[in-house]
């Protein structure tokens, strides 16, 4: 076959063999019209000292990053084809092959087949294990999508996560598709191994789909503990059900707020009405009041609190305005105050346990206990709706921790502030007696996946002993035996780790640096660590997911195919972390992530 080569300026076709040579291209090279031009270009850029002077155009480079555009800012495959946009680059780059919308889209898919080749082969040489986060979304195309995110601690100690999978669920939406779903991902990944948990909300066919999985792992020793860590409910579910047993308790109190505050944004005479009363009580408030989302407390604790500085201003619209009918009175004012002190703890915690880019999984025990104890003052109110409320409220709450009390009390042990001391503490003034239930049951699992970690360490021990024998070391047999006997009182790892002095508690603290730092020093305990503070608390990061969702399926974008749709999901999601790499935060930016966590 004759070789060819072709010039990157003028796209002109030259032979190049052994019989015809090449020192042709390099001719032409020294006369080509549009080189000269381009060389001119750059010459001229080059004045400016922001300008790489090592920079040079490369057609290939340039469709990458088009493709990264087109995928990053969510923008349709037409969008190269604009006029404007067209213009634009050439007023660039006139050298510029501004591709057309089938080849951007397949430039797509080759860049989500390349990226997906580099994180199999990240998953692959991982040597910790995985914990997935998984929701379901329905598109304006009345589709639903299951999203599942892959959460790990890579080898520098740093928390990662990809979205792995977000793809069309067939009908019916039942355990059964769910999870063959998900098994199909789990292959296609080649991480059924090293699952370590999967975080989902309470949904019934959750947890049913996870009784599936869990058995399949369990019955194939692929997973820990016979799985029993494998289901963790999300947290911000649970402090959701919890909060919306509480506002149907007070749904008139909420009423009237909600009431207020769209009467005084229905209208621009009425929003001047009340403009007129914040100057005449003499508030020099910034914002207004928001209006919130019914279905969505987080907006309702948003509304109340910023309702609450305008308790003067809407009593005196009151008297001023006939048509203002939904006022609330002085107790609805009180009881809504204490709403709001309540919700806010609620608020504060879903926010510190809905983190991406630092831990959660130990953080949950302590926000949900710090929820806990505002109930419990609470309770205790002169207001009898106040007291219905709470009331209702730790029913549910009691509830959840009886489900979840394992996956919450166990990463507690992992954060050196508090260990399981901790948890002995909380559990024990909270119960009393009726603690060692729960403390017995947290203690056998701490022990079981002690044990089966240290089993785990012991293997990988002994293969690199056998490799040391193999290049030519077995002289050090004596050396050898002694770290065999060494491992063998490893039981004493956790209990060393237990009775040492807690860190301080008011310090600074990344736990993950931490971890780090004592690995030699407990290498059992540091891979039980790495696993399980890699556990997503919440599955508030698919909310984020969702978001990008809804722009990329817009009602002018509704054609797009679900294989389509994931590929710019997932390679989107992947071109961010890369980005976020890049740009790793310092030690002390992770520390600040996570300041004032769990300092109840």
């Amino acid at each position: 076959m004759l070789a060819h080569g072709r010039c990157i300026y003028c796209n002109k076709l030259f032979s190049a063999s052994k019989k015809s040579g090449t020192s042709h291209i390099g001719k032409h090279l020294v006369i080509c019209e549009e080189k000269a031009k381009m060389d001119g270009m750059v010459a001229k850029i080059r004045t400016d000292s922001a300008i790489d002077p090592e920079w040079k155009f490369d057609q290939g480079r340039a469709r990458r990053a088009l493709t990264k555009l087109i995928v990053q800012h969510e923008l349709p495959f037409t969008f190269v084809e604009y006029p404007g946009f067209r213009s634009f680059v050439k007023t660039l780059n006139p050298w510029l092959n501004v591709v057309c919308r089938e080849t951007i889209k397949h430039d797509c898919i080759d860049a989500y087949d390349r990226h997906k080749k580099e994180i199999q082969a990240l998953f692959s040489n991982l040597s910790s294990r995985v914990s997935l986060m998984g929701d379901m979304w329905t598109s304006n195309q009345k589709l639903g999508y299951l999203c599942i995110i892959a959460h790990f601690i890579d080898g520098s100690w740093t928390l990662q996560n990809r979205i792995i999978t977000f793809c069309l669920l067939e009908t019916p939406h039942n355990a059964h598709n769910m999870f063959d779903m998900v098994q199909k991902s789990l292959r296609d990944w080649n991480i059924e191994d090293k699952i370590f948990s999967f975080t989902l909300d309470n949904a019934p066919v959750n947890t049913s789909m996870v009784g599936h999985l869990r058995k399949k792992l369990a019955d194939r020793y692929l997973v820990h503990h016979s799985g029993k860590l494998l289901h963790v409910r999300c947290a911000a579910h649970v402090l959701n059900l919890v909060v919306q047993d509480g506002l149907d308790a007070m749904a008139s109190v909420v009423d009237r707020i909600r009431e207020s505050v769209q009467y005084v944004k229905s209208s621009q005479g009425r929003m001047e009405k009340f403009n007129a009363m914040i100057a005449r009580v003499g508030l020099a408030c910034k914002n207004h009041p928001s209006l919130d989302v019914p279905t969505r407390w987080n907006s309702t604790y948003l509304m109340l609190e910023s309702s609450l500085p305008f308790r003067e201003a809407f009593e005196a619209l009151k008297e001023t305005d006939k048509d203002y009918k939904s006022d609330p009175s002085a107790s609805e004012w009180e009881m809504a105050e204490a709403i709001c002190h309540l919700l806010g703890a609620f608020y504060t915690a879903t926010k510190k346990i809905s983190g991406r880019t630092y831990p959660t999984s130990h953080l949950y025990f302590y926000e949900v206990w710090n929820v806990k104890q505002i109930m419990e003052k609470e309770v205790v109110s002169e207001n009898p709706t106040i007291v219905a409320m709470v009331k209702e409220m730790e029913e549910k709450w009691m509830k959840y921790f009886e489900e979840s009390f394992l996956t919450s009390c166990l990463p507690v042990i992992f954060d050196p502030r508090y260990k399981y001391e901790y948890v002995h503490f909380r559990l024990t003034a909270t119960f009393g007696g009726g603690a060692e239930k729960y403390l017995t049951k947290v203690n056998s699992a701490m022990k079981i996946l002690f044990a089966e970690y240290a089993s785990e360490y012991e293997n990988t021990s002994d293969e690199g002993d056998e490799v040391a024998e193999e290049d030519g070391e077995g002289t050090l047999d004596d050396w050898d035996k002694h770290l065999r006997l060494k491992r063998s009182h490893n039981s004493n790892e956790l209990q060393r780790y237990l009775e040492e002095d807690l860190f301080p508690r008011r310090q600074k603290l990344d736990i993950l640096k931490w971890w780090e730092i004592h690995s030699p020093k407990y290498p059992v305990l540091v891979a039980i660590a790495r696993d399980i503070l890699a556990v997503s608390a919440s599955t508030m990061p698919a909310e984020a997911a969702f978001s990008n969702a809804g722009r990329i399926i817009t009602a002018q974008r509704s054609s797009l195919t679900p294989s389509t749709v994931e590929t710019l999901m997932c390679l989107e999601d992947w071109f961010r972390a890369a980005d976020r790499q890049k740009a790793e935060p310092t030690v002390g930016d992770r520390v600040d992530d996570q300041d004032d966590a769990g300092t109840t």
